[in-house]
């Protein structure tokens, strides 16, 4: 593929002969494809390894089948900024994908049963779908992404969020095509498309038809790996800074935000510097909310090494009935992490109960 700059900056493509130079290490690479898409097909297979040479078509076939098994995963390159390799990219998922009816039944579990079912990727069956992203949008409030899987949802309907028990109205469906919102009449199954204003809904929930509800399986995101701490500029920014944390975390599974009993600090985490940076640059940008930043503070603790034994005497004598006191404190470490356990071993009440929350305390 070449590119060249017009004179207004857009690229322009032609597809031309692969270069001299390279042909040799892309006939090797083709080689490699053909060898691992022939084992997806047994006549294909033995045609290959009888030494005839395959059809541009037998092995598109296999190669639509590897990905339908999931057995071979493509990888393409590009450049969404440069607008670099997308019409390909584009051509292949409508060449090479398979479609929804053709990926094999998906699995989840029926809420009336608890038993788990394989649901088919069906028009005729009943509603269901996946949310698998969540935006807050300044100007419809939160819009919701979902996946179809099967049946159908025209607009102005009513569905059940099976994973907080919650009916929803839906209003308007909107197809997305980036930031544009396109209104449509009902989606089937195999479409994504988004609807605003839904109750309690997050990302990895299930919407389904009331009367035949399922749940499908959560996403299992990873746990964050990198902390910052975060206050806003302006001091009369905390509800807002709380906000917009709030949003961000609905719109993004992967963020962590707590804070810090040991040092007070509000901590912001997620997968990495950069993503970090993002989530800052969100909050400033779509909120209005400015954050100061720095590195956490690590709350340092003591704690015994040993095992202690100590005793305590009370002797008081100032006329009358005198007042005496004798116990025993026994102080031994626990493993890292297990935290602290207190012991009563007193019997008989020889130290009234009213004073041993006051030992506990320390």
């Amino acid at each position: 593929m070449f590119i060249k700059k017009t004179g207004d900056g857009k690229p322009v493509f032609e597809e031309q002969e692969i270069p001299q130079d390279m042909k040799e290490q892309a006939e090797s690479y083709r080689k490699e494809l053909v060898e691992a898409v022939a084992e997806f097909d047994d006549e294909i297979l033995m045609k290959y390894l009888d030494g005839e040479t395959l059809t541009n078509q037998e092995i598109a076939n296999c190669l639509k089948q590897g990905i339908k098994e999931s057995k071979i995963v493509p990888i393409l390159c590009g450049s969404a900024t440069m607008n670099l390799g997308i019409e390909p990219l584009l051509d292949f998922m409508g060449e090479y994908l398979p479609s929804p009816s053709e990926m094999p039944p998906v699995a989840a579990k029926n809420v009336k049963t608890s038993s788990e079912e394989l649901i088919e990727n069906s028009i005729d069956s009943p509603f269901s779908a996946f949310v698998f992203k969540t935006v807050a949008d300044p100007y419809v409030g939160n819009l919701t992404y979902f996946r179809v899987y099967p049946g159908k949802l025209p607009e102005d309907s009513n569905i059940y969020n099976s994973s907080k028990s919650v009916d929803n109205k839906v209003g308007k469906i909107y197809k997305m095509q980036g930031k544009n919102q396109r209104s449509i009449p009902e989606v089937c199954a195999g479409d994504i498309a988004a609807v605003a204003k839904l109750k309690n809904t997050i990302t990895g929930d299930t919407l389904c038809d009331k009367d035949n509800p399922v749940l499908f399986k959560k996403i299992e995101y990873p746990e964050p790996i990198m902390l910052l701490a975060i206050s806003p500029k302006t001091k009369g920014d905390e509800d807002k800074l709380s906000t917009a944390l709030s949003k961000i975390i609905d719109e993004d599974p992967t963020v962590k935000v707590y804070r810090d009993e040991d040092t007070g600090e509000t901590i912001l985490a997620g997968m990495g510097e950069s993503h970090l940076e993002v989530i800052i640059d969100t909050m400033e940008s779509k909120f209005g909310v400015e954050v100061e930043k720095s590195t956490p503070k690590v709350g340092y603790k003591e704690t015994i090494r040993k095992n202690v034994k100590v005793e305590g005497k009370y002797k008081k004598q100032s006329g009358g009935r005198g007042q005496y006191g004798h116990c025993w404190l026994e102080l031994e470490p626990k493993g890292r992490g297990e935290g602290f356990e207190f012991v009563d071993k007193i019997v008989g009440g020889v130290i009234p109960r009213q004073y041993r929350p006051a030992v506990e305390k320390g």
